[in-house]
């Protein structure tokens, strides 16, 4: 074969494409894969555009709720405290008497945590009677107890010191028991007063519903102002974080007045 039938072959080899039929269908598939791409970029759009709208609506229940929870959380840990404080006062009181009589200390510490059995609290002395029955120092057990229960500690430090340098028992934990009870009677005297503070603060709180009542009785469609636009969603995040700062503001400030 001659250089130039070599050359033409070469060059119609090079010049050959896919055949008719095979360019329509990589025309086809390359037209609909441009429209599946068109398609899923348009929803991403349409989504982001939705999420977005209702992230606003999502953030301002959650900020409420968040709140809400945090504000119940510390009102219970504190109704749980005074309960603590006033099942250890009726214990320290129980002991105290028990000693009196002549009770050694494990009978006062397990007839104490008997008395007050329905108490979470009564299972730190039930654990420092056994404790004391097989010859440990109940003082050291409830100074342990006392990381759990705060309002152990002086009971915990004044046992301590009775074991340590041979002080009477007795005398030491009923003016812990007068120190409780004082401390629970200033916490009674406080909360009373600190019922007006407490009901304004709820009134506050519930003026901007009183205001979506108002709008609604005056023909205002409330919930679609709020919840059909953006700008509705941006004025009800506003709303609800303002409101939210508020009671949590108003509850640090009643809790702070607590003793």
């Amino acid at each position: 074969m001659s250089l130039l039938s070599m050359a033409s072959v070469a060059g119609a080899i090079a010049c050959y494409g896919p055949s008719p039929a095979r360019r329509i269908r990589q025309a086809a598939q390359g037209r609909t894969t441009r429209a599946v791409r068109t398609v899923l970029i348009a929803a991403g759009l349409v989504a982001l555009a939705v999420l977005f709208r209702h992230a606003l609506v999502l953030i301002s229940f959650a900020i409420a709720v968040l709140v809400g929870l945090r504000i119940w959380r510390d009102t219970a840990a504190l109704r749980k405290q005074r309960r603590e404080e006033a099942s250890i006062a009726a214990i320290v009181h129980t002991i105290s008497t028990e000693l009196r009589v002549g009770a050694d200390p494990a009978t006062a510490l397990a007839h104490a945590a008997e008395q007050e059995r329905e108490s979470g609290i009564a299972a730190a002395f039930a654990s420092a009677a056994r404790a004391t029955r097989s010859g440990a120092q109940p003082g050291a057990q409830l100074h342990a107890m006392a990381q759990h229960y705060p309002a152990l500690a002086p009971i915990a430090r004044y046992w301590m010191i009775a074991e340590e340098h041979g002080v009477a028992l007795a005398p030491l934990l009923e003016q812990s028991h007068r120190q409780l009870r004082a401390r629970l009677e200033r916490t009674r005297s406080t909360n009373a007063a600190l019922q007006g503070p407490k009901a304004t603060a709820i009134i506050l709180s519930l003026l901007p519903l009183v205001g979506m009542l108002l709008g609604s009785a005056m023909g205002v469609n409330v919930p679609s102002v709020l919840l059909g636009n953006a700008l509705g969603n941006l004025l009800l995040l506003i709303g609800v974080s303002l409101l939210s700062a508020g009671a949590w503001w108003s509850n640090k400030i009643i809790q702070g007045a607590t003793p």
